[in-house]
This record gives C-alpha cells, structure tokens and sequence, in this order.
C-alpha cells in the first residue's frame, strides 16, 4: 500500500481519484511517490527500500508485527492498530529526551488544566472569585487563535501532563459497520415509512443502518476495502450527501450504533452486534480518533463533519451514564469535539451540550473529576473532563449561549422540541 493511499474512481464523473484509509483524506492528483499497485492483492504492502533491510536490530512498535509471505518467504510487517501491511520495517517514533509541553504560554505558572478546575470551582460557588490570579482570567477573555488551540490540543490529548504519558491507559479499539438488526427499526428512519411486506428494509453500506428503498437507492463504488466494495453498493440518502461532498469514510457510521444503544436499558443484543456497548465503545473510539486527525489540518471540516451538532452531541453525550461502561470513551470524544470546534469557530457544539444535555449532563462530567483513584486511567479521563469543562466555562461561550437560549425557548413554544434539556441550568452554571 501507497502509504494508506488506494486508487478509486468516482462514479458520477469517472474521473480517478485517490483516497487515505489512515488520513481519510482524498484527492484527484497522485499522492507523493505514489506507485501503481500490482493487480494480485487488494492492498498490496509497499515497496521496500535498500535502506530498510539494515534495521533488523530495531525494536518493532508496539502496534507491529512481522509475518512471512508463505509464497516467497519475505518478511513483511503488520500493522493491527490501522490494519495495514508493508514490506518496510517500521520504525519505532524517538522520543524526544525532555518532554515539550504544547500549552500556549500565560504569565502565570498555573497550567491550563489547573485554571480550567479553578473556573469550575467558581462557577459552582466552591471558590470566590479571588482564587485566581488576574492573568488567568485575562487569558481565558481573550481570543485564541487557531495555532493557540491546536497547540493545547495537542498538549491535552496527548495524554501529557507535565513529566507524565497516560496516552496508552485508554488503548486503540478496532470499529467495523454492523448491520442493524430488524428490531432496531421498525419504520425508515429517513421518511418514518412503517416497514411493512411490501416495504422492505435495506442496508446502507456505509453507515450499516436500515432504510425502506426510496431512501436507499443510491449506487455508489466506495474505496473501502474487501471484495463487496468492488462493485457499486447500496448507500443511503444521508451517507450520498457525504459521499457527494468527497467524503467517502462518513462520520455517520459511527452515529448508528451510538443511536440505537441505550445505556438505561438492559443490553439485548447478540455479544457482536451493533447495539452493545463494546461496539458503542469501539464507534467513541473512532469518531475521537478522526477528530484528533483533524487538527492537523481542519481544512473542509464542515464536509467532513456534517452531522448536526443536535444530533451528533446528543448522540455522544447520552453514553456518559454512569450504568454503562462507555462514559470514559464518551467523555474523550466531547472533549475532542469541543476542542476542533472551537478551533474552526464553532460553538454550536458547546450550545448543544447545554441546551441538549442540561444540569444532567454538567453533573456527569463533574463527576468524572471528582473520581476518587490515583491510577493512569482515572488521571487520563479526569483530564479529558476537565478539558470539556474548559471549553463549556468559555466566557465567549457562555456569552454567546444567552443569546442562543432565548432563540430557543422563543421558538421552543410554537414547536414543542421535546429534546430540550433543562435549560434553566444554563442560569446555574453561569453563575
């Protein structure tokens, strides 16, 4: 493989483009040094270079693996995390020998994390307004710029915190789309048509989920790999919107086993399917890890994330129940969806967790920093906590959500939105 890169071609204009199965990136030029695959395996490996056949003494990465053609007996190398081969020796990432901390620099020695507690603190009334210095909360007032964010979300999400990894306490889950059981959906969940004998499901390829056929009956070649992709498939309606816009590894395969899971209910679904909460677990795992890509280069990011902030914060935030395992993968992913958003200018994200979440859901993330625990883990996601609150205490945030809270309870009246939270919160947590 091209380094991740595999040639396609899009079906509406024939023209060949080239997609990333590690970046999700595409594009219709050849990627840099890219080598046309031979035609026997799907994804051949890459092609090894003299300068890599000295390295046998290196140690693999912990993600690595080396196996044996059994054809020709060549080593080549596997990686299980991302789920690609090459005949090239991968290299383990040097560390550099002082760690380097990537928050943006304040007057005060106070680290980021600590000020975020500190705001929360004053915020619920535990602390006077005193408990901080002054150029503490000149920064929180100012306006970050882009590099600043990024900056501190890289330092966040790294799992650094001054001398301290906890990056590997919360591994890499693998997600693959599963097909919705039928007695997940019993009417389309496009047009609400009531599935009947003469209505019949099907399955959209991209996202897994069911659709009656008017709402499915896109036929698109999508570069993912396995032999059923290598002719058109069924798409549905919403999966084609992204599909249209380039997108070919749509967020929304994520949103289907986030939906349908329900954290209050006992788990009836089969050990491997769609509903469980090792697949919700798995899905958190994957949105979070294309959100961290994104910082890198946040360029279409309204193309690549184009569920509505309602549903896709709703969807996240409902698995922070404390009866299910999945509220730490939760936690982490809103924390990274907060983070790009306010790095792209988009507070709609913060919003819905106040106006779709409420006092209920401030309160669970409250409680993940009030854990009791000392291990890497509970560190870990304390610190994916404290970085949600970081961005929902925002002053612009808070400002801005005042305005957007009478535009709602306004319009709330004439359309009777039961998804509302309790928005009276929003006053508490302002104070």
């Amino acid at each position: 493989m091209n380094n991740g890169w595999v040639k396609s071609v899009d079906p509406k204009s024939g023209r060949v483009f080239y997609a990333n199965h590690i970046t999700r990136k595409t594009q219709w030029d050849p990627p840099e040094g890219w080598e046309e695959p031979s035609s026997s395996p799907l994804y051949p490996p890459q092609a090894v270079s003299d300068d890599d056949e000295d390295n046998d003494d290196e140690p693999l990465p912990s993600n690595w693996e080396v196996m044996h053609d059994p054809t020709t007996g060549k080593p080549f190398y596997v990686d299980h995390e991302r789920k690609i081969t090459q005949w090239t020796r991968p290299k383990a990432e040097k560390k550099p020998a002082t760690p380097v901390s990537y928050a943006p620099a304040a007057s005060s020695s106070t680290t980021t994390t600590s000020a975020a507690m500190a705001r929360i603190l004053r915020a619920t009334g535990s602390v006077g307004s005193s408990g901080t210095s002054n150029s503490n909360n000149n920064y929180h007032n100012m306006n970050r710029s882009y590099s600043q964010e990024a900056a501190y979300y890289q330092h966040s999400h790294s799992g650094v915190s001054g001398d301290v990894d906890f990056s590997d306490s919360m591994p890499t889950l693998d997600f693959s789309v599963k097909k919705v059981a039928d007695k997940y959906r019993l009417e389309c969940p496009h047009c609400d048509a009531l599935f009947t004998l003469s209505k019949r499901r099907h399955h959209c390829r991209l996202c897994g989920d069911v659709f009656c056929d008017a709402c499915s009956s896109h036929r698109v070649t999508l570069p993912l790999p396995g032999p059923e992709f290598e002719k058109p498939v069924r798409i549905c309606d919403f999966c084609n919107q992204d599909v249209e816009q380039g997108n070919f590894f749509s967020m929304r395969r994520y949103l289907t086993p986030l939906t349908l899971y329900d954290p209050n209910t006992p788990d009836d679904d089969e050990e491997n399917g769609v509903a469980t909460p090792s697949n919700v677990n798995a899905a958190l795992c994957a949105l979070t890890s294309d959100l961290d890509q994104m910082v890198q280069n946040a360029e279409g990011f309204e193309e690549r994330v184009s569920i509505p902030p309602k549903i896709l914060v709703s969807a996240i935030i409902k698995h922070l129940s404390n009866k299910s395992n999945t509220a730490d993968r939760a936690v982490r992913a809103i924390a990274s969806l907060l983070s790009i958003g306010s790095m792209v200018g988009k507070n709609d994200y913060a919003h819905a967790v106040y106006l779709y979440g409420g006092r209920k859901t401030m309160d669970r993330i409250l409680q993940i920093l009030e854990r009791s625990g000392s291990d890497r883990k509970t560190l870990f996601v304390q610190e994916q906590a404290a970085q949600a609150m970081f961005y929902l205490t925002d002053a612009q945030i808070l400002s801005s959500l005042m305005q957007k809270h009478s535009e709602i309870s306004r319009s709330s009246k004439d359309d009777d939105d039961d998804d509302l939270g309790d928005l009276d919160s929003i006053d508490i947590q302002r104070a």
